[in-house]
C-alpha cells in the first residue's frame, strides 16, 4: 500500500513538473522557461560530483553514465522549453505580419 502511495506521490510530482515548464516556457519572458532546466542540469552537477568525491574508485563510464541518467529531465525540459518557445516565436511574427499588413 505504501509502495502505491509513493508510486502516486511521485507520479503527480513528475506531472506538476511538466505541467510547470510548460505553463513557464509560454510565458512572454523567454528566461522562465528556462528555470526548471537550469535547477535541474545544477542538481545533477551537484549529484555527479559528490559522487566522485565520495566514490573516489569509481569508473569513468560510471560517472559518465550517471552523469545522462541525471540529465535526462533536463534534455525533456529543454525539448519542451523549445517546442513552446518555437510556437510563441511563430505566433509573435504572424502578429508582426498582420500588423505591418494595416
Amino acid at each position: 500500500m505504501t509502495y502505491l502511495i509513493t508510486l502516486l506521490v511521485f507520479l503527480f510530482l513528475i506531472i506538476g513538473l511538466l505541467v510547470s515548464q510548460i505553463l513557464l516556457s509560454k510565458s512572454r519572458n523567454k528566461w522562465l522557461g528556462l528555470i526548471l532546466p537550469i535547477i535541474s542540469f545544477l542538481f545533477s552537477i551537484l549529484t555527479i560530483t559528490e559522487m566522485v568525491f565520495i566514490f573516489d574508485n569509481k569508473i569513468l563510464k560510471d560517472i559518465i553514465l550517471s552523469f545522462v541518467k541525471y540529465n535526462a529531465i533536463t534534455v525533456v525540459f529543454l525539448l519542451i522549453y523549445y517546442l513552446f518557445r518555437d510556437n510563441h516565436r511563430h505566433n509573435k511574427q504572424i502578429e508582426k505580419m498582420s500588423i505591418s499588413d494595416l
